[in-house]
């Protein structure tokens, strides 16, 4: 795997309505999207230059409502969660886009930008300033996102992203009588995600930092329902201090698991009890999962919660 980390402010544009990638090394400060995609190509991996270019093609999409590019962009079973905490099918944005309830007027400030190559997967995070509307929901306010590629048929193409805002906001109660419901599994490889998923889930509830040591990735972010970002040494550092204290995640539904070779990704509804970052949560959150096989095991990538906000 390599690792590069920019900042640049008109790349991203691309980014934050529809990307994905995760990294850190060099940092670029430019304002220009031609001379921004220009530098990144220059300094860059083959792979990595692949993902900025279908970067730009998506902003271009996004920004036009061009329906027919993005239905080229995404998978077959492309899946959004927006910011709050919906879940999307290609399907159904590429409506919304077509009806005017999602339109995309203003995506700037793009900042805290990585992204990561592991093999035929690439994720990247990125925070930034968008208004618009989603799903007929007006949005003006910081999100922060991650966004999974995949590299297929000699191009990337965007998998699955996830926006949570980056303000405080009102969670749905978690009084949910609501019950787990068995993740859709149709394989040997997709039950052992699962089985990874509740090992994660196991040591993050016991606040077991050696067990979270072997499943996270060096390079592990996380995305909390505030919208802030936390790498894995400050994971387990809040961990450590009982700045965070996961008490519960119960209620897990509406489970759904993608293999792309040796990459994963889960998604989730469940109700989420404890503290993040010294942040008490107590709320239904959706949450998109990113695995990676490494060496005969599944590893955490990258995760991220968004809290889901009443229709």
């Amino acid at each position: 795997m390599r690792s590069m980390s920019y900042r640049f402010s008109a790349l991203v544009a691309v980014i934050a309505a529809t990307a994905v990638g995760c990294t850190s090394a060099s940092d670029v400060d430019l304002t220009a999207p031609k001379a921004a995609l220009a530098t990144a190509s220059a300094n860059t991996s083959p792979q990595e230059r692949g993902v900025f270019e279908a970067l730009e093609a998506i902003k271009q999409a996004v920004i036009a409502s061009d329906t027919v590019t993005l239905k080229r962009i995404w998978t077959d079973d492309y899946t959004f969660i927006n910011v709050r905490g919906g879940l999307v099918t290609r399907a159904q944005r590429l409506a919304n886009f077509a009806s005017g309830a999602t339109d995309i007027a203003v995506i700037d400030n793009e900042r805290e930008i990585t992204i990561s190559v592991y093999g035929d997967m690439a994720v990247l995070q990125v925070l930034s300033t968008l208004r618009g509307q989603f799903s007929g929901q007006p949005a003006d306010t910081d999100l922060r996102g991650m966004f999974m590629w995949i590299h297929r048929n000699g191009r990337w193409q965007l998998v699955s992203n996830e926006l949570t805002a980056v303000v405080p906001v009102v969670p749905v109660s978690s009084s949910s009588t609501a019950t787990a419901s068995p993740a859709n599994v149709n394989g040997p490889r997709e039950a052992s995600v699962i089985a990874a998923l509740k090992e994660y889930e196991r040591a993050i509830v016991a606040s077991d930092t050696e067990a979270l040591k072997r499943i996270w990735t060096d390079d592990y972010k996380f995305i909390n329902t505030q919208g802030a970002i936390a790498t894995k040494a400050q994971r387990l550092a809040n961990i450590a201090s009982g700045a965070t204290n996961v008490v519960e995640g119960v209620n897990q539904r509406e489970i759904t698991v993608r293999i792309y070779g040796d990459n994963a990704i889960v998604q989730q509804l469940f109700t989420l009890r404890g503290r993040f970052g010294g942040v008490e949560t107590d709320s239904e959150v959706r949450g998109m999962f990113v695995w990676v096989w490494r060496a005969g095991r599944w590893q955490l990538v990258g995760n991220q919660v968004t809290p889901v906000l009443p229709s």
